[in-house]
């Protein structure tokens, strides 16, 4: 008996959080140590373009690699990309697991599912598919 999961991705309520804090902690240590004006002001600048680009396609999961569908079925790992390419691996383990979020490693790549960007109970079905197919 074999059981397919789909876990379509959205974006982390609780990355985007724990992204938004580093960033502003970033910048609050950038204008608190730095004593140069201009510095602060370039590091400020140079902060500002990088978080911009990170939210944006990162976060938000619009860039072209980023992932939007996960299938596990047949002891394979199928990974659907936002530019719509389809790869599949038979080779995979979970780097880490708990109730909050799975890292699962597959090929080269890793990917971090946070609970909050998959459907309800996904991640412990998602936790339960991959112990029982490693």
């Amino acid at each position: 008996m074999s059981e397919t999961l789909v876990i379509n991705l959205k974006p982390s309520k609780y990355y985007l959080t724990l992204s938004s804090s580093v960033y502003l902690l970033s910048l609050f240590a950038n204008w608190y140590y730095f004593y140069h004006l201009y510095l602060s002001i370039l590091l400020s600048i140079t902060l500002s373009v990088l978080a911009y680009q990170f939210f944006a396609k990162i976060i938000f999961l619009t860039k072209g690699e980023s992932v939007k569908k996960i299938t596990l079925s047949d002891k394979q790992l199928s990974v659907e990309k936002q530019n719509k390419s389809v790869k599949k691996y038979p080779w995979f383990y979970p780097t880490y697991q708990s109730s909050f979020l799975v890292i699962i490693t597959f090929g080269k790549e890793s990917i971090v599912i946070f609970k909050d960007s998959v459907e309800h109970h996904s991640l412990s079905k998602l936790n339960k598919l991959i112990n029982a197919n490693t």
